[in-house]
């Protein structure tokens, strides 16, 4: 018992290290016209796709975004959210350390501007369905949440589960979880971890989760790196510039950033062709480190 104790704490420690430095590299906010710069020229034309007059937009795909909280005032984001969830995390989705983590990623899958100084996402038409699984004010998550979040996902019949959160050890119970979520044709993506060498975390170490790693704006690999077990979509995860609550903006850094990327990439493919299968397989065989043009891979996939 003292052991799987153990386990359980070493687990929920691993979260709150990957959420805290996530939150930590949310390191520059702005407001009003400066930002239209660094939107229009920075990481949405890293992959290509910094035009808001695109042919995909993510219509008709459903979401479920399981974070740590998020900022339902956020403008770019209100007609996105379709449904927020704070029952699993507690009272604890409007501390600031809790919702800027997931305020960003949503802001990175899915804003929607209303005016020339906020922010654009990669599929500005998907609904989301938020479901806050942080534990306490300062972001932090269990993997029990964690599990509980991904399995209220699968109950609301979405898509797909962004998972931008990660544990060292996985769990019968989290694994579970993700193999219903697989079963009812929903596809998971999921970070690898930040500053992860010859390992990846969980959800994303399973198979038939998309696991997702990011590159420097020089296109380095940064994490992971080393001997790893599986495939990895490596993505821009360096100074990608989102809102992290309402009228506020920061450069994130880190995988649970590039994983949202992935995630929009996801949506946009499955409005050409709303076959999860198809869309999972062409992503587990196309080599993305780093360079992706997201256009070009939206051409070569039917």
């Amino acid at each position: 018992m003292k052991l799987k104790k153990r386990k359980q704490l070493i687990s929920i420690i691993a979260i709150l290290f990957l959420v805290t430095i996530a939150v930590l590299l949310l390191k520059w906010r702005t407001n009003g016209k400066s930002f239209l710069h660094h939107r229009r020229e920075s990481w949405l034309s890293y992959i290509h796709w910094d035009q808001s007059d695109k042919e995909y937009t993510g219509k008709n795909v459903k979401i479920a975004v399981v974070d740590t909280g998020i900022d339902c005032e956020t403008p770019e984001l209100k007609a996105q959210l379709k449904e927020v969830n704070t029952q699993i995390g507690g009272d604890n989705h409007l501390a600031e350390n809790d919702i800027l983590h997931g305020t960003a990623v949503c802001g990175i899958i899915a804003a929607c501007p209303q005016n020339a100084d906020q922010v654009l996402g990669v599929a500005p038409d998907v609904e989301i369905s938020f479901i806050d699984v942080g534990a306490d004010e300062y972001g932090s998550v269990s993997i029990e949440n964690l599990t509980a979040g991904i399995q209220l996902a699968v109950d609301q019949k979405v898509d797909i589960i962004n998972i931008s959160i990660g544990v060292t050890n996985g769990s019968p119970e989290l694994e579970a979880a993700i193999e219903r979520a697989i079963s009812n044709d929903i596809i998971v993506v999921a970070s690898a971890g930040n500053y992860m060498e010859n390992n990846i975390l969980y959800p994303a170490k399973y198979s038939n989760v998309l696991c997702v790693g990011y590159v420097d704006r020089q296109g380095t690999k940064v994490s992971p790196i080393g001997e790893l077990s599986k495939h990895v979509i490596y993505l821009p995860g360096e100074n990608i510039v989102t809102c992290i609550k309402a009228n506020e903006y920061a450069g994130c850094e880190g995988s649970s950033f590039s994983t949202a990327i992935c995630t929009g990439l996801v949506a946009l493919l499955l409005e050409k062709n709303n076959d999860k299968v198809a869309v999972y397989d062409y992503l587990q065989k196309l080599e993305i480190n780093g360079t992706a043009d997201f256009e070009d891979i939206l051409k070569e996939f039917h």
